[in-house]
């Protein structure tokens, strides 16, 4: 956790404004007491930036001591983005900090992962970026006085050399033995830029991605490849459950075996009659439990041959959409049906002759809440204000101008 602290100046000019604001927050504090809080005055309370420490605790993960301040000063031009795109809080209280850390989808991880091979700190990009928070003000139905929320679903972020909230597991699918998975779905453009539907944990997500030349760091999976995949995962997956099946009986056995040969008297008698019961029973029900499992093999592969022999191998080179996770084929959708595109990491595309900081891929994401309660009204209104004001005012081009070539 950081605790944020407010963003200061020195000198006698600095003396006189923190004067001048405590009397000023002195004649509020009255005010509040005085007039009790609505809807709407909480919306539009002002607020201020604070600025928290970096979060360094996993940093020695991905970036050796020597380049943390490195990678701390490359951040500092981002966090005046933030702070350029919402300059005046209005019902929120703004905070941010830097992040060095590893994270499930950075793009250290994914270099390792495509490459196959255990790779050291100097070999990989550094995943890095900058995390704001705004928190919204709010009117308690029991006092009537402003209160400033514990918790908050307005975050934005910049993560540099990750993949964080554009990519999901596609069950545990796997084509020429490297991982299948979905792309956050695009949903329109925002300012020339393609706009995302990113996995954020609320029900509002965007994002936004700056690649090398708009070429991303990820491959679509072609519908001829899916198919392909999914056949040869759902075969492997029933021959597994065959053998285990088979493993199971085996075991059986062979306890059977090593209790007539360790153990004497009644209960041994008692527990190997017991014991062969139970085997005779799992083998009477194995006909009719691998009749069960070829039918349900032979209907799913039946949905995959039907779209084969529908479709031409042309068509079939197309990139797959499809509607969820796993690997049950039920065809194919569209993104504006909320499909999404089936992708794998290219590891062509993360460049090993750049330092480890330089910024190969940038994501800028940011997320908002929604009216969930009695204080509906100040939530939504702070919140709405605040993204369509961070949408409007952040410098993506200049943000873009960051990545290096």
């Amino acid at each position: 956790m950081y605790s944020p602290k407010r963003l200061v100046r020195s000198g006698p000019a600095a003396c006189a404004i923190a004067l001048a604001s405590a009397i000023g927050l002195l004649g509020s504090a009255g005010l509040a007491a005085a007039q009790p809080c609505t809807l709407e005055s909480v919306a539009e309370r002002p607020g201020q930036w604070s600025e928290g420490p970096p979060d360094l605790v996993f940093a020695r993960d991905v970036a050796s001591p020597a380049r943390q301040a490195a990678i701390l000063k490359r951040i500092e031009p981002i966090a005046a983005m933030f702070r350029e795109a919402y300059p005046e809080p209005r019902g929120t209280e703004a905070a941010g900090y830097a992040s060095i850390r590893p994270g499930d989808e950075s793009g250290a991880r994914l270099v390792q992962e495509v490459l196959g091979q255990t790779l050291r700190i100097a070999d990989v990009p550094v995943p890095y970026g900058y995390n704001s928070l705004y928190k919204t003000w709010l009117c308690p139905e029991r006092t009537r006085q402003p209160s400033l929320a514990g918790e908050t679903g307005n975050w934005a972020y910049v993560k540099v050399n990750s993949l964080a909230s554009l990519l999901h597991d596609h069950g545990e699918l796997e084509i020429d033995g490297r991982r299948v998975q979905e792309l956050a779905r695009r949903i329109g453009d925002l300012r020339g830029e393609t706009l995302y539907e990113a996995w954020t944990g609320l029900s509002y997500g965007r994002a936004l991605v700056f690649a090398h030349e708009r070429r991303y760091p990820w491959k679509p999976v072609s519908q001829k490849q899916y198919l392909d995949g999914i056949a040869d995962h759902v075969q492997k997956t029933f021959a597994a459950q065959a053998a285990a099946t088979d493993e199971a009986e085996r075991a059986m056995e062979e306890r059977i075996a090593e209790i007539k040969r360790t153990m004497t008297g009644e209960m041994r008698e008692r527990i190997v009659a017991e014991m062969e019961r139970g085997l005779a029973e799992v083998r009477a029900r194995k006909p009719e439990s691998d009749a069960r499992m070829a039918r349900n093999l032979d209907e799913e592969l039946g949905y995959v041959r039907k779209y084969q022999a529908s479709h031409s191998e042309q068509e079939m080179q197309q990139p797959a959409i499809v509607s969820s996770g796993g690997t049950g084929f039920r065809g194919f959708t569209e993104e504006s049906k909320g499909g999404h595109l089936v992708v794998q990491v290219d590891p062509a595309y993360f460049r090993r002759d750049l330092a480890p900081e330089a910024a190969q891929l940038v994501v800028l994401l940011w997320r908002w809440e929604g009216a969930t309660d009695e204080n509906g009204g100040a939530l939504y209104k702070a919140s709405d204000a605040w993204h369509t004001t961070f949408e409007r005012r952040f410098p993506i081009d200049r943000l873009r101008a960051m990545l290096d070539r």
